[in-house]
């Protein structure tokens, strides 16, 4: 039982290693952080050059819309029974 023990832990540390590859991405160069706190322009540009978030954003701020709508009409509901 023991060598099974010694073994698995053997097998999975080498499986995780082949298999995760963001193990060395995490040791790469870290990604240069970016504020926008005052550049508005430059943000809608960089948004705008990335098509997934503005997608993203763009059905986030739809569904939020969506929601708060469906929460005024629930509590009409509430307020007239």
């Amino acid at each position: 039982m023991l060598k099974l023990v010694s073994f698995c832990s053997y097998q999975c540390s080498t499986r995780t290693d082949k298999r995760n590859p963001s193990h060395s991405a995490a040791k790469a160069d870290p990604i240069p952080k970016v504020t926008y706190v005052d550049n508005e322009p430059e943000f809608r540009w960089a948004l705008l050059q990335d098509s997934m978030a503005f997608d993203k954003l763009h059905e986030g701020i739809k569904k939020f819309a969506e929601d708060g709508e469906t929460l005024k009409e629930l509590l009409r509901k509430k307020l007239q029974a």
